[in-house]
């Protein structure tokens, strides 16, 4: 009985796991995966990046590490970026009233929440479509940083191409 348990943990649990983890090793498909998980993660959505990032890595073929890591790295410029791509989103998205920063003070926090909550959800909407119009630059930017540390961090002979 126990190896019949420990062989279902192994087959079922621990191989898939572990194919996840080595999957995508090459220096070329690190940097994929790290520019995938950073532009993943500046994009302008208080929620479900994590998610979204293990469900594209899988899709593509990616390092689930890699891409993880690279999502965590840049939730300070998700923070940073959020009213730049608000601000190109508006451009692009001119209806309804101009956003306005001062919304966000502890009084209108307070005072204004059903207000405010559609503000987010319009700003958030802009952020997006700005993320949308620049995420490829970004990405294709950042991979082409990232290639040669990886090629340089490679522990195995695997050309770089």
């Amino acid at each position: 009985m126990h190896r019949k348990i420990s062989l279902f943990l192994r087959t079922r649990i621990n191989d898939p796991f572990r194919s996840l983890l080595h999957q995508g090793l090459a220096p070329d498909q690190l940097a994929r995966g790290f520019a995938c998980g950073l532009t993943l993660g500046i994009l302008p959505l208080p929620w479900g990046i994590t998610p979204l990032c293990v469900l594209v890595a899988w899709r593509l073929g990616l390092n689930q590490a890699v891409v993880q890591a690279g999502n965590w790295l840049a939730w300070p410029l998700q923070l940073l970026l959020f009213v730049p791509f608000m601000r190109i989103g508006e451009y692009l998205l001119p209806f309804g009233p101009p956003l306005d920063l001062s919304l966000l003070t502890t009084e209108a926090l307070l005072s204004q929440s059903a207000a405010l909550l559609g503000w987010i959800l319009v700003a958030d909407l802009k952020a997006l479509v700005g993320w949308a119009l620049v995420s490829w630059a970004f990405y294709l930017l950042s991979a082409a940083v990232a290639l040669p540390l990886f090629c340089r961090l490679k522990t195995r002979r695997v050309p770089c191409s």
